[in-house]
């Protein structure tokens, strides 16, 4: 779905044409888990209008024919733990596609086709331009489907996927809605266009918890004009039960089982109305709102931490002491605030809440509440609180005082208003820290193995302050392509660069080597990509990096902040010592690979931090006979767990183990490239 656009497409001829036929170069990992073949193959189940039995569209399911005996699931988790969910994926939604295109499943059909949100965004494991996957999508009107699970695992994911979606005008799915009954705590996060009901949702009668699912349903649908569609229906009694749900549309074996594209019967096909479902896409992009922003206006007030913590107390105590269902985010500026009693109140909260998160305050948190390894709102604090039926945030700016923190003053405002709520809570939510299995840390581009640069991209985000998402990509005169990414927002970013042909990994040899914006939306640059790059990811602050520049292409370093001005000159200093380093790893791949670097242009200068960042790496290389690589890595880790900035550390594991600095080798930089 790289590349993706509704569109008004030219026919399903066209799209079994499409150059698209891909020689798969598998790797590995995913050869030993459905065979050397790497063979999906997708069957099509029919979603059907309830009141007029009209076919809206198909749901892709796959099918692994060479593991028979393996379920989806199965494959999926197996693929999660050796690191190959976004090939899968990819694999998945290329047999999908391929498929309803050779049967000719176009609008006004629908595809229902699920993604794994982790992976939405990186890029295909095979060697193909975004324009020719649209080529094949521009005809198919299509739903990304994201299972509830996913919402609690990785929020920020999530997030991540559904604001891509609707930028590509494809429209949003919750699966299995139902089935966990806090999974209705963040049906305003997501913002679903079609909620599918769990089969349990069917039953003769319904619990207390599931009667407070449908409530919230049904208030999601009226404020919002989603359908509700019930899965699992496999008799007239299920319709019946699906009609008590608020249905309209439905699926399963009483209507249609999965079956082969060739197969499927598109005789009760909906008539050739484009938006049948009756639900139009998000067309236009709107900016997120910066919670920062929310402090202007006559509604500030200015008060010391202790009455802020008074009233917020108050508040919750009104919701103490049951079952609450609800998302519970603090995030904090200085670990000061983090107190003994917070502790235990936010443990206390995870037994009755779906989700509680503090971010600022690592992650050696009470059971149940998660942590965060990014930054927090710099100078800020934020807390929000949200279910089905409250909605309410503070937002504070620390004005600087000294002394015991209950007496600090800030300015703050205290918000109900369920958009502004919604919006800090997304803020936050994309802050938390994945639980284990469903990130991709660190991802390289599956056609390469050169880990180094995702080791990089990793150091990168750990040491330089303010940094949240980092990527490396490669701009040749086939596009932009992305080889390393600390998360998914980097390879959307690429993607929407090579899409507009603009952006900072698009600026040429003429233009400054280091591009540093500290308001990204009010920045006048790049006017499609910014308008676009605003709505797809939370991006406030950038700073990349031109690394060099060859007869095969330039290579940019480019980082990411959901903050504006989060890049001070410690950050700039130690995000330029690191780039120029990442330009001599990558560019001695480049020629251990048998690229030409002997015309390469090394494109930066060195800092002040160079030289003690290259004495400290040599003699940590001398004394632990390490890789200048792994010296590096050994640099970043020693500053990132004593606090010290990347400079000091530096200087002191130099003076520590060597007075006789030596540069790494190839890292000095002339005109002509390195040595």
């Amino acid at each position: 779905m790289q590349g993706m656009s509704r569109g008004g497409g030219t026919g399903v001829e066209s799209v079994g044409k499409a150059n698209i036929s891909m020689s798969v170069s598998a790797r590995h990992p995913l050869q030993g888990i459905i065979g050397a073949r790497t063979r999906v193959r997708s069957v099509f189940q029919p979603i059907v209008e309830l009141d007029s039995g009209r076919v809206m569209g198909h749901e892709a399911l796959a099918r692994f024919p060479d593991v028979p005996d393996l379920g989806p699931l199965e494959v999926f988790a197996r693929a999660r733990d050796v690191g190959a969910v976004a090939e899968l994926d990819w694999e998945c939604r290329r047999s999908a596609y391929l498929g309803a295109g050779a049967a000719g499943l176009a609008a006004p059909l629908y595809l229902f086709v699920n993604v794994e949100p982790s992976v939405l965004g990186t890029p295909p494991p095979w060697r193909v331009d975004p324009d020719e996957v649209a080529a094949i999508v521009t005809a198919i009107p299509t739903v990304v489907e994201l299972t509830e699970r996913s919402l609690f695992t990785d929020p920020r994911s999530v997030i991540a996927a559904t604001d891509w979606a609707r930028s590509q005008s494809c429209l949003v799915a919750l699966d299995d809605v139902g089935a966990n009954p806090d999974s209705v705590a963040m049906l305003s996060i997501v913002r679903p266009d079609v909620i599918k009901l769990d089969r349990s949702m069917l039953a003769d009668q319904h619990s207390d918890e599931q009667l407070r699912t449908l409530r919230a349903v049904w208030d999601h649908v009226a404020l919002t004009g989603a359908r509700i569609l019930c899965e699992g229906v496999e008799s007239e009694r299920d319709l019946d039960r699906a009609r008590g749900c608020g249905a309209s549309l439905v699926q399963g074996y009483h209507l249609g089982r999965p079956a082969e594209a060739t197969a499927v019967d598109r005789s009760g096909t909906a008539s050739d109305e484009w938006m049948r479902l009756g639900i139009a896409p998000e067309q236009v992009p709107t900016p997120r709102t910066d919670p920062t922003s929310l402090l202007r206006g006559d509604r500030v007030r200015v008060s010391p931490v202790s009455e802020i913590a008074r009233i917020g107390a108050a508040l919750d105590a009104t919701r103490s002491g049951r079952r609450i269902g609800g998302v519970v985010l603090l995030s904090l500026h200085d670990p000061e605030f983090y107190t003994s009693w917070l502790a235990r109140r936010y443990g206390e909260l995870a037994a009755t809440n779906s989700l509680v998160g503090i971010i600022g305050v690592g992650e050696d948190l009470p059971p149940g509440v998660r942590g965060s390894q990014v930054q927090p709102m710099r100078d800020h604090f934020a807390y929000v609180s949200l279910d089905s039926d409250f909605a309410m945030a503070v937002v504070a700016r620390d004005l600087g005082d000294t002394g015991p923190v209950a007496g600090r003053r800030h300015e703050w405002v205290l918000t109900w208003d369920h958009t502004e709520v919604i919006e800090v809570a997304r803020n936050l939510l994309g802050r938390l820290t994945p639980l284990p299995h469903d990130g991709i840390p660190a991802q390289v581009a599956p056609d390469d193995e050169r880990s180094d640069l995702a080791d990089i991209v990793a150091m990168t985000v750990r040491i330089v302050p303010g940094v949240e998402s980092a990527g490396l990509a490669l701009r040749t005169s086939g596009g932009l392509r992305t080889l390393a990414a600390s998360d998914q927002y980097p390879f959307l970013l690429d993607l929407l660069q090579h899409r507009y042909a603009e952006g900072p990994s698009m600026e040429g040899a003429q233009h400054d080597p280091i591009v540093h914006i500290e308001a990204f939306e009010s920045d006048g640059r790049w006017m499609s990509f910014r308008a676009a790059a605003s709505y797809a990811a939370p991006i406030a602050s950038v700073l990349s990096f031109r690394l060099f520049t060859g007869p095969n292409g330039t290579g940019y370093l480019t980082l990411y902040s959901p903050d504006n001005h989060a890049f001070d000159a410690a950050s700039v200093e130690a995000a330029h010592a690191l780039a120029g380093y990442t330009a001599e790893v990558w560019t001695r791949l480049r020629g251990a690979s048998g690229d030409d670097r002997g015309d390469v242009v090394a494109d930066l200068g060195r800092t002040d931090l160079s030289d003690p960042l290259d004495a400290a790496a040599a003699a940590v290389g001398r004394r632990d006979d390490l890789s200048p690589h792994a010296a590096l890595r050994s640099i970043v880790e020693t500053s990132a767990s004593t606090g010290s900035s990347l400079q000091q550390t530096a200087q002191q594991m130099a003076r520590r183990t060597s007075t006789s600095p030596t540069t790494i080798p190839g890292s000095d930089f002339s005109s002509t490239g390195p040595s």
